[in-house]
């Protein structure tokens, strides 16, 4: 099968051959019809390939969500494991020792600041972020404003397939 830029060449030359000898319309026209064709199945080739990568595409994030699932439950149950060595390490009044593979210590916790949903923080300690309003900038711009560096851009058109 060809290459879409041979089919568009092939059709270029053909469009051209018939401009030169329109005696041969009927001839160049089932050429071309059947180029088209050929474009038309490359094109469905092509976009049962991308369905293909789709499908391929949700059965590896299907894996990856149960493969995640799995993971979630081992790190659960490292956590248990571990909630209930420092249990039993308190019960026992053991707070430094070794093991055959591991060395077994207790480390002072850091100081954190605790904020209650009441709190009222003074604006000293508080920060504000300061992001665009693209909405009210698009509208703005459109009215026929100007704003040194910003424009408004068109996306580029996409490909639907139904």
């Amino acid at each position: 099968m060809a290459k879409v830029y041979e089919i568009k060449q092939d059709l270029v030359q053909l469009e051209q051959y018939l401009e030169e000898n329109p005696d041969m319309e009927e001839v160049v026209k089932d050429t071309i019809e059947s180029l088209e064709g050929e474009f038309e199945d490359k094109i469905n080739n092509i976009l049962l390939a991308v369905k293909n990568y789709e499908k391929e595409a949700e059965a590896f994030k299907s894996e990856s969500n149960r493969l995640k699932e799995l993971a979630a439950s081992s790190e659960k149950q490292a956590k248990r494991l571990l909630e209930y060595a420092d249990y039993a390490c308190k019960l026992m009044g053991k707070t430094k020792f070794t093991t055959t593979h591991f060395k077994v210590s207790y480390r002072k916790g850091s100081e954190v600041v605790d904020i209650s949903p009441d709190a009222e923080i003074p604006l000293a300690f508080t920060r504000v972020k300061t992001e665009p309003m693209k909405t009210e900038l698009k509208k703005f711009l459109k009215e026929g404003n100007e704003i040194p560096g910003i424009s408004l851009v068109r996306k580029p058109d996409s490909l639907v397939v139904n």
